[in-house]
């Protein structure tokens, strides 16, 4: 019984996570087609910032203030310092 309790537990955790998710993602990007592309962003941030190690050092992962950036999606930062920033390459290649 006790395993069925923590099955269903992790269900309810997990789905919430995702409609948390999916809520910032429509406020950030509102309805467009690529709404998949915002929500790695952020899952990829959540990822980042849960991560013991970047806990210890103080590092975070922030979401850059342009919801149609295309080279820079995440910048991290150690306190007010950019340390370093990622592209979650949802989009479609420029063309050149």
């Amino acid at each position: 019984m006790a395993n069925k309790n923590n099955s269903v537990i992790g269900i309810v955790a997990k789905e919430g996570y995702e409609a948390r998710v999916g809520m910032q993602a429509l406020k950030r990007a509102g309805k467009c087609s690529n709404l998949n592309g915002h929500v790695h962003e952020l899952m990829f941030c959540d990822k980042y910032n849960v991560n013991p190690s970047h806990l210890l050092r103080g590092k975070q992962a922030h979401l850059t203030k342009s919801a149609t950036a295309t080279v820079k999606d995440v910048i991290m930062m150690k306190g007010s310092k950019v340390v370093g920033h990622a592209s979650s390459r949802t989009h479609p290649a420029s063309a050149e």
